[in-house]
Parts: structure tokens; C-alpha cells; sequence
């Protein structure tokens, strides 16, 4: 018995038979490569191989086939080139509390010496972490002297030592930080 004004049952089953049709025909055709498998993805690269007009062209892997990423292996870092020794920068002698402030240009230096009682003003050069200089005091009682001292830079560039021998005061050592 149909329904008096409505729609009958029937058509409702039509309609939703159809849609279920059409779901599962999407489905199908979204997924193939995964329904097909395989063995129809190989035969139709075998095809493709054996074929001499077709160019071997490899099929895409499918996503479970896919290759993990390589890994980034990082380049070796390059060695750190030492920076050259530099006596470049503000200084202060530990003995005598004299500050030195040395202008260094490639091996080549330059500096001036602040002390209470005196004032100099030197050069040297470096020839890797050594240094040689010369330098004339210049006393506040009117006495100059002049002078030279060898030494070492540390390796980490923050301590020198050397031995110096003065005009007027004989030899002495100095160690001056940073």
C-alpha cells in the first residue's frame, strides 16, 4: 500500500541504495592503488620495460612502499683556524698595578704604560705567542729610562709573562692579565 500524498517507502530505498553506491564507488576509486596491490602495479611497469618505444619510467611507490627519509648526516665542521696571537687590548701588570693599553697591527705592536710614578711608551713584535719590546720610561722626578722585556701570551690570551731589564732598575719579571 503506498501512502496517500507522500512519498512510498520504495523510493526512499532507491535513494539511499544509490548513495550507498555512490560512497563505496568513491571509496573504490580513492583507494585502487591500495585495493589493486602489488602485482598490477608491477605488471605495469614490466610493460612499460619490455616495451622499446615507452621509456622505463619506475612506477610511484605507494605511501606504505615509500623509502624512509634519509638522514641529514651534517658536514664535518671545518677545524677552527687558531685566531693569531694578540696582545691587542687593556692590560694591567699584577706586580706594580701598571696599566698598558697596546694597539696591535698583524705581528707588529704598539703601547703606552700608566704607573704613578712613571710613563712609557714602547713597541715590539710577536712571532706566535712570544713578544719582544722596547720602551723609554719617563719618571715623574725628571729620570728617564729605557728598556726591554721577553715573554709569553698565554693560550688562552689573557695572561703574558716576561722578563724585562731596565737602564735604570736591572731585571725583573712581570706577569699582566686582561
Amino acid at each position: 500500500m503506498a501512502a496517500q500524498g507522500g512519498v512510498g517507502y520504495k523510493t526512499h530505498i532507491t535513494v539511499a541504495f544509490l548513495g550507498l553506491v555512490g560512497v563505496l564507488g568513491s571509496a573504490l576509486i580513492a583507494n585502487w592503488d591500495k585495493l589493486a596491490g602489488r602485482s598490477v602495479v608491477q605488471a605495469a611497469a614490466r610493460a612499460r620495460q619490455s616495451s622499446p618505444a615507452a621509456p622505463a619510467v619506475s612506477p610511484a611507490p605507494r605511501r606504505a612502499e615509500r623509502a624512509p627519509a634519509a638522514v641529514a648526516t651534517p658536514a664535518p665542521r671545518p677545524r677552527a683556524t687558531p685566531l693569531p696571537a694578540s696582545l691587542d687590548g687593556t692590560w694591567r701588570d699584577l706586580s706594580l698595578g701598571t696599566v698598558l693599553r697596546v694597539a696591535q697591527e698583524d705581528d707588529e705592536f704598539t703601547f703606552t704604560a700608566h704607573h704613578p710614578d712613571f710613563e712609557s711608551n714602547g713597541h715590539g713584535s710577536m712571532e706566535g705567542r712570544s713578544f719582544e719590546s722596547r720602551y723609554t720610561n719617563r719618571y715623574r722626578n725628571g729620570m728617564v729610562s729605557t728598556g726591554g722585556c721577553a715573554g709569553t701570551l698565554s693560550t688562552d690570551g689573557r695572561r703574558t709573562m716576561s722578563t724585562c731589564r731596565d737602564s735604570l732598575y736591572g731585571s725583573w719579571s712581570s706577569t699582566a692579565v686582561r
